[in-house]
């Protein structure tokens, strides 16, 4: 019973203070690992934004198959709502 009430001691040498200081502090791996996942997060975030431009400026190109004007105006805002959707769902991509 006296055993079970007395304080736990613990004693820190060198050797049990390297290990308890590796164990907590992450190695280089695991920097080096989580910068490659963010630049190739980065790399598809840039290669979608150079897709969603090439997509605008297809869309936005004027169409021959209109033409009086009120024609064009319900085509023109027809595009503008379809690119605010999908830059809509862009942001809600990245976000």
């Amino acid at each position: 019973m006296e055993q079970n009430n007395k304080e736990l001691e613990v004693t820190l040498n060198e050797q049990s203070l390297e290990i308890l200081i590796t164990k907590l502090i992450p190695t280089s791996q695991y920097f080096e690992r989580s910068f490659e996942m963010l630049q190739k997060q980065m790399d598809e975030f840039r290669a979608g934004q150079q897709d969603l431009k090439a997509d605008i400026n297809r869309r936005l190109e004027p169409s021959s198959y209109c033409t009086s004007f009120h024609e064009k105006f319900i085509f023109f805002k027809f595009k503008i709502n379809t690119l605010i959707c999908l830059f809509n769902l862009r942001l809600s991509m990245v976000a």
